[in-house]
C-alpha cells in the first residue's frame, strides 16, 4: 500500500469564533505546558455538542502558532473507515509538516516497505511513538506534537463486518495508555494527543477511576450549562443574522425578536447539532420565507413540547426528531415510498461509488421520480444536479438524521413505512443480482459504468 493512497478525512466545520472560548482557552494552554497532568486531553459528549467542531478548531489553532498536528476524523469520510490507516494518515501528514521526520520515515520505509502492512500496534510503536522520541527530531521541535482522534468511538472493527469495533477501539485506547506510562515527565512529552467520544458504555469502563481512566484527563463537553446555553445562542443569532441579509427583501428589520432567539437556542442546547439543523431548516429559501420558517420550526417545538408525558425541559433530541417527522409529512404521500427506499438504500450502504444515478437504477426509480421523492428534504441532504448525478451521491447534513431513521420509535408512523422500504430493496438488490450472474461480461461492464441496464433509468 502507498502511503500517498491512503486516505485524510476531510476535518468537519471549526466552531464558530465567539463559541466555546474558555474551553479553547483552557486546551490551547495544556498544550503549550500550562498545568498539563497527562499527555492524553479526552473530550467526551453526547452526540451532536460539538465535539468534532472543538477538535477540528484545535487543529486549526495549533498549526496557527507553528505546533505540528495531525487529525483523524473518524466517520466523516463516504467511505468506511478502514483502522488500519489512521496512523499511516497521520504519518503521512507529519511528513508535510517535520522535515526531520520526513527523513527519518523515509529511511524507515526503505528498511520496511512492508510497514503499513503490519498491525496497528506495531504501526504505533515504529511509525509515531520511535520517530519522536528520537533524539534528533525532538530537537527539531519547539512545541510537542498534537494528535487528535476524533469520534474513536465510531472506529469499525478491524477483521469484521461489524459497524463498532469495540475491540479496535480499546486497542486504540490501550496505545494511548502505553504512550503515556512511557513517558518519564509528562511536561516535556514530545507527543500530546486530543481524543473526543461519545461516552460509550465500552469506553466509560476503561476510563473509569483506579484503572487506566487516572492516567488521561477526561472532560465532559456539557459540563457548564450556562456558558453552552450561551454558546448555542450566539450559534442561533449569527445564523439567524445572515439569513436576515441573504433575505433582507422578504423579511421585516426587527426580525428575528429576542424572544424567538432565545427560544430556538433553549430548544437546542447543548446540542449544536439541533441550532444547525434549525438554521438549515429556517433557510430554506425553497421551501418557505424565512419568517413563515422560523415560525414553523417554533411550531415544531411546542408540538414535541406538548408531546412530552412529564412536566419537564423539552428534550433537544426531541425537538429535532418533530422537525424531522414535520418534514416527512410534508412529503406528498404518492412520493413517500419511494423517498423511504432511497432514504433505507442510503443507510444499508457503506461502500463507495453509489452515486444518486446508480442509486436510482437500483431502486428502479426515473429520474423525475427520484428527484421528486428528495424534493422536500433538501434541509437535511444535500441533493446532486442531474448533470452530475452519475458522479455524486446523496450525503445527509448531519449523521442526527441517520442515527433518527434507524431508531425504531422516534420516527413515530414513519417506522413503519421505513420497514416496508427494507423490503423494496432487497427485491431491488436481488433483482440486480439475478441480472448480473445471467450477464455476461460487457453488460457487466455497461451497468457499473454507463449505467444504462435498466430501462427506468436516472439519465434523461
Amino acid at each position: 500500500m502507498s502511503i500517498r493512497r491512503i486516505p485524510v478525512p476531510p476535518p468537519p466545520p471549526p466552531c464558530h469564533p465567539e463559541t466555546r472560548k474558555e474551553l479553547r482557552i483552557w486546551i490551547s494552554k495544556w498544550r503549550r505546558g500550562e498545568d498539563r497532568t497527562s499527555s492524553v486531553f479526552w473530550l467526551l459528549g453526547s452526540p451532536g455538542t460539538g465535539k468534532s467542531a472543538i477538535a477540528s478548531t484545535v487543529a486549526a489553532e495549533a498549526k496557527q502558532d507553528g505546533q505540528p498536528c495531525a487529525a483523524y476524523f473518524f466517520g466523516r469520510s463516504n467511505t468506511p473507515d478502514n483502522p488500519l490507516n489512521v496512523i499511516p494518515s497521520l504519518t503521512l501528514q507529519f511528513r508535510k509538516q517535520i522535515q526531520v521526520y520526513e527523513d527519518f520515515i523515509q529511511d524507515r520505509l526503505s528498511s520496511d516497505p512492508q510497514i503499513f502492512q503490519k498491525t496497528i500496534q506495531t504501526q504505533f510503536k515504529e511509525l509515531i511513538f520511535d520517530p519522536f522520541r528520537d533524539t534528533l527530531v525532538r530537537k527539531s521541535l519547539p512545541h510537542p506534537i498534537i494528535i487528535i482522534l476524533d469520534g474513536i468511538d465510531q472506529c469499525p472493527e478491524l477483521k469484521s463486518n461489524e459497524p463498532e469495533g469495540k475491540d479496535t477501539q480499546r486497542d486504540f485506547i490501550k496505545l494511548l495508555n502505553y504512550h503515556d506510562g512511557s513517558l518519564s515527565e509528562v511536561h516535556t512529552a514530545p507527543l500530546l494527543w486530543i481524543v473526543s467520544s461519545r461516552p460509550e458504555w465500552h469506553i466509560k469502563q476503561m476510563l473509569r477511576p483506579g484503572g487506566i481512566g487516572d492516567k488521561f484527563f477526561q472532560h465532559h463537553v456539557t459540563d457548564d450549562e450556562e456558558n453552552l446555553l450561551q454558546d448555542v445562542r450566539t450559534l442561533v443569532q449569527d445564523g439567524l443574522g445572515k439569513i436576515k441579509q441573504k433575505y433582507e427583501d422578504s423579511v421585516p428589520k426587527d426580525w428575528p425578536s429576542e424572544g424567538y432567539i432565545d427560544n430556538v437556542a433553549e430548544a437546542s442546547s447543548p446540542l449544536f447539532s439541533v441550532a444547525m439543523s434549525a438554521l438549515q431548516f429556517i433557510g430554506d429559501g425553497e421551501r418557505h420565507d424565512p419568517v413563515v420558517g422560523l415560525e414553523t420550526y417554533l411550531d415544531f417545538v411546542h408540538m414535541a413540547s406538548d408531546k412530552t408525558i412529564v412536566a419537564a425541559p423539552l428534550s433537544s433530541f426531541e425537538a429535532t426528531d418533530e422537525l424531522y417527522r414535520g418534514m416527512l409529512r410534508d412529503v406528498p404521500s404518492e412520493h413517500l415510498s419511494n423517498l423511504m427506499a432511497v432514504l433505507c438504500l442510503r443507510t444499508l450502504y457503506t461502500g463507495k461509488g453509489l452515486s444518486a444515478c446508480l442509486e436510482a437504477n437500483i431502486l428502479g426509480l426515473e429520474h423525475s421520480l427520484f428527484y421528486a421523492a428528495l424534493d422536500r428534504m433538501h434541509s437535511i441532504i444535500r441533493v446532486p444536479p442531474l448533470d452530475v448525478a452519475d458522479e455524486q451521491e446523496i450525503t445527509f447534513y448531519h449523521p442526527s438524521f441517520l442515527d433518527f431513521l434507524k431508531d425504531p420509535k422516534r420516527p413515530r408512523r414513519f417506522a413503519s413505512n421505513f420497514k416496508r422500504s427494507y423490503s423494496t430493496v432487497a427485491c431491488s438488490t436481488l433483482h440486480w443480482y439475478n441480472v448480473l450472474l445471467s450477464a455476461d461480461e460487457t453488460g457487466v461492464f455497461i451497468f457499473f459504468t454507463a449505467r444504462t441496464l435498466y430501462p427506468k433509468n436516472l439519465l434523461p
